[in-house]
């Protein structure tokens, strides 16, 4: 029995592996960059966040000053990732016994571009640091 030569028939399955391949491909790149870009933030934070542990803290309350603020933000902007702007930071301390005891350092507002859109992350990620500076606003 003699079969019809299927010429032309392995070109055509290729093309249609490579159509549903290549968006697989390239969707699996987007979610890579976009957890490396998060653990960057992670690390960023983290940063500013042991940054801001050994400045001089000099308000009175759990409200940074604006030098406090600052100093943080650029510690985590010193990171360089793409898109990151001091708004999408925010630093806060903790009081314990009426003494500053920890800073936070999180991200909020920051977009992280996935397949299909894009994730806003809100509050995270974040960092915590005992704070081991000194606090100047305790002479006060």
């Amino acid at each position: 029995m003699m079969t019809k030569p299927r010429r032309g028939s392995a070109l055509i399955e290729f093309a249609v592996g490579l159509a549903i391949l290549t968006p697989v491909f390239i969707g699996g790149l987007q979610f890579f960059e976009a957890y490396v870009t998060t653990e960057r933030l992670q690390g960023a934070v983290s940063q500013g966040a042991v940054a801001a542990a050994a400045w001089p803290y000099d308000s009175t309350n759990e409200t940074p000053t604006h030098q406090f603020k600052r100093f943080a933000e650029d510690a985590v902007l010193g990171s360089a990732i793409p898109g990151l702007r001091r708004e999408h930071i925010r630093v806060s301390m903790r009081f314990d016994g009426g003494r500053p005891s920890e800073v936070e350092v999180r991200v909020s507002g920051f977009q992280v571009r996935v397949p299909g859109g894009a994730i806003t992350l809100d509050g995270k990620p974040q960092a915590f640091s005992p704070y081991r500076g000194h606090w100047s606003a305790s002479a006060r």
